[in-house]
């Protein structure tokens, strides 16, 4: 990610704490680290005791291979419904952010994934591709603490129409 639009994203941090301030804790999809180091490094600069949770698909997990094993690795292959941040490398100086700001970095099963994206359909009207719905599915599946007043970021619509009715038709096994 260019450092612009990481720049650029982290406004997403500045529009939630000025229209709610109460905010405690922002849980955010993590792919290739643009948008969670954007937002975390706006965040922990104007709310320091803000909690910054970044999500990745099972599928994808690099980050959270990269920060478990304190280093910069690679993933051989990634298989995920959140084609749209499915990454097999890492940018070094995002890695660095992601390691200095975000509190913690969750990874999300698929079938959690695909029943956010259910959920996000049948009960708040939004048609999310995989990548926007694993932070909703983190929190669906109690990954996140439930305590604090929490923003979800829900962002990517884009997904091919047949895939997301076939996610649509699949039946909740929970």
């Amino acid at each position: 990610a260019d450092t612009d639009v990481v720049a650029g994203q982290g406004t997403i941090a500045l529009e939630i704490l000025d229209r709610m301030p109460e905010t405690e804790q922002i849980v955010v999809p993590l792919g290739g680290g643009g948008l969670v180091s954007g937002i975390a490094f706006a965040a922990k600069h104007l709310k320091p005791s803000l909690r910054i949770v970044a999500v990745q698909a099972e599928g994808s997990p690099l980050f959270h291979r990269c920060l478990t094993e304190g280093r910069l690795v690679s993933l051989d292959s990634v298989d995920t419904i959140a084609d749209g941040m499915a990454c097999k490398t890492a940018e070094p100086y995002l890695f660095e952010m992601i390691r200095r700001y975000v509190d913690e970095v969750v990874v999300v099963p698929e079938t959690v994934i695909r029943r956010a994206m259910r959920t996000a359909a049948a009960y708040a009207k939004l048609v999310l591709e995989g990548s926007g719905a694993v932070a909703l599915g983190a929190v669906m599946n109690g990954q996140v603490d439930s305590g604090l007043a929490t923003v979800v970021i829900a962002s990517g619509g884009n997904i091919d129409p047949a895939k997301f009715l076939a996610v649509l038709a699949e039946e909740d096994k929970s």
